[in-house]
């Protein structure tokens, strides 16, 4: 009797234990589906807003001034990617663009360090250059002084007889 009960036990352990494991990897699988569904809208919204970006980059390009049109550009970005994706969350419009910001000004800090840097250099050539013609002007006006005293003693020497 007992040879007759245990094939049934294990057999019912065994579909037990398959249940269990298809339902754990069930799970894993649609999380994993999940995830790649996930990251493939994020690299797709990614995408549109970088278009987005570019187009109102361009659109504002001729008009820029410093902070001028900040919030117009928001606004212009917010509205054409919700024309191109009617689906997207005002907080996921907010993440992209901060996203795409912070991609489009990584190399502005390091722009700017070096127009700075070449900004103190003109200013030094400028003011090298002034010295130098104040110093050129300077020259000149001692060689035309030194120019007058000769002439001056030549013609002197010359005027004067039995010298």
């Amino acid at each position: 009797m007992l040879n007759q009960i245990i094939p049934i036990i294990s057999a019912a352990g065994v579909s037990i234990a398959i249940v269990m494991i298809k339902g754990v990897g069930d799970a894993s699988i649609n999380k994993e589906i999940e995830s790649k569904i996930g990251a493939y809208n994020y690299d797709f919204i990614k995408t549109v807003g970088l278009d987005v970006w570019n187009i109102v980059e361009e659109k504002f390009r001729l008009k820029e001034a410093v902070g001028k049109f900040t919030d117009e550009k928001i606004a212009e970005f917010n509205k054409l990617i919700k024309e191109r994706i009617s689906s997207i969350s005002d907080e996921d419009i907010e993440k992209v663009r901060q996203a795409i910001v912070g991609e489009a000004n990584k190399g502005k800090k390091e722009l700017s360090e070096d127009i700075t840097a070449l900004h103190a250099n003109v200013t030094k050539l400028t003011n090298d250059d002034a010295s130098l013609v104040a110093e050129n002007t300077s020259l000149k006006q001692t060689i035309y002084n030194i120019q007058n005293s000769v002439q001056t003693v030549s013609t002197t020497t010359q005027s004067t007889p039995g010298v």
